[in-house]
């Protein structure tokens, strides 16, 4: 029976491998996650659509080419004596290249970069909230292993308390003093002891492979997972909240989109020059193939969308008004969360107090029970269910401080500072 649960107990330290800390899963979550290399591709992205975009600004280079046949040309039915009036074909076909120059566009190249560059941030802060909703689960996974970590040390203690009594009453029955039915009220104990500690270490095996694949890193079952350290005695104070950033750029990209619309109602005026080759050319009583160019600015203003420009304005409106709702709506719900987390921290405060005292009472009592066990008062059945009442009460105790912890450390993640 003891070779069995020691081996349980001690499966762990028996593949102990390097110790683990929450900061350096955190680490490896940003490095290895699919949503760092979505943003990693994305600025990526963004950079070379802005690019694309200022490439509006240089010499925009065409060429064309046509063949067509007309039913009917230009023609003088006049006859001047002593002047030949040349005839146009009516077969023709033209080869022209052009070259433009864009000298002035309104600022609309500017503002469509603005509004690239402006949803490219969207996208990247809508990653990192996916990221940081990750963390959460990440978080949670960690001190879940915790958790079962110190269920499983409270067990080895109780199992040693139990094993060294079994070993008195071992000898007392050999001795023919102790019935074997004591003996065997000890044996079941320990086995029930056997089947909670098979049950924390799936549950702690569980947590862990859930962990390697979130973080895209292999944690072995022997890791050692280190408690962290969280200091709530500074001042108190939210970091730059995601969300906040987010309608802040949703809000800019109005704007951009604003600027976009403006620059609609702009003239843009560009240079630009014309050669080719055509049959007719430029004078089109010449029936040859000859060459030409044509070199000039070119002006391009539209109108239409003054049309819509005051329901543009509008809408621009209406979204904002729908920003700073969804901004009082989340900050409504970011401190209900805010006070739950505090709640829970005081619970379990208290928790941690009473629990203490429990303790104390607890193995006060199973000292009495020893010495009333060995002094035949009670019997095995009354010691089991004394140490079992004081060990509960040091699971409780440890549960509850990482309870606390847990929920200091979701705290300082709400408050997006985590380092």
């Amino acid at each position: 029976m003891k070779t069995i649960l020691t081996f349980i107990l001690f499966c762990l330290c028996f593949y102990v491998s390097a110790q683990t800390t929450i900061e350096e899963v955190l680490n490896l979550l940003e490095e290895q996650s699919p949503e760092s290399v979505i943003i990693r591709l994305n600025r990526g992205t963004t950079d070379l659509n802005q690019q694309n975009i200022s490439h509006a600004w240089r010499p925009q280079l065409g060429f064309t080419a046509q063949s067509t046949y007309q039913s009917d040309v230009t023609s003088f039915n006049a006859e001047v004596p002593g002047i030949d009036i040349p005839s146009v074909d009516q077969f023709q076909y033209k080869a022209q290249a052009e070259v433009s120059q864009l000298i002035y566009d309104g600022g609309s190249i500017s503002a469509v970069k603005d509004a690239v560059r402006m949803q490219g941030q969207i996208e990247e802060t809508r990653s990192l909230m996916n990221l940081d909703q990750i963390k959460g689960e990440v978080i949670g996974l960690y001190f879940s292993i915790l958790e079962s970590e110190q269920v499983l040390k409270s067990i080895e203690l109780q199992a040693e308390v139990l094993e060294a009594r079994r070993s008195i009453l071992q000898a007392g029955v050999e001795n023919g003093v102790v019935l074997e039915s004591e003996l065997s009220e000890l044996d079941a104990a320990l086995l029930q002891l056997e089947q909670e500690v098979a049950k924390i270490l799936n549950m702690r095996r569980t947590a862990i492979q859930a962990l390697s694949i979130i973080v895209g890193q292999d944690f072995s079952l022997g890791a050692t997972f280190i408690q962290p350290a969280v200091d709530m005695n500074s001042e108190e104070k939210s970091g730059d909240l995601l969300f906040h950033k987010l309608l802040n750029q949703q809000s800019l990209a109005l704007d951009a989109k604003k600027k976009i619309d403006d620059t609609k109602s702009k003239p843009q005026i560009a240079g630009f020059g014309q050669l080719g080759l055509g049959r007719p050319g430029l004078n089109f009583l010449d029936n040859s193939l000859s060459e030409y160019y044509i070199v000039g600015l070119r002006l391009n203003w539209k109108f239409s969308n003054l049309y819509s420009k005051a329901n543009d304005r509008q809408v621009l409106l209406l979204n904002k008004e729908k920003i700073n709702a969804q901004k009082e709506m989340y900050d409504r719900n970011w401190r209900a969360a805010e006070v739950q987390f505090k709640n829970h921290i005081e619970v379990q405060e208290d928790l941690i107090e009473v629990n203490n005292t429990l303790v104390e009472l607890r193995s006060t009592i199973s000292e009495v029970a020893k010495a009333q066990l060995d002094n035949g008062v009670i019997n095995t059945a009354d010691y089991i269910s004394k140490i079992n009442d004081e060990y509960t009460a040091r699971i409780n105790l440890e549960m509850a401080k990482i309870r606390r912890l847990k929920s200091q450390y979701q705290l300082i993640h709400h408050y997006n500072l985590l380092p």
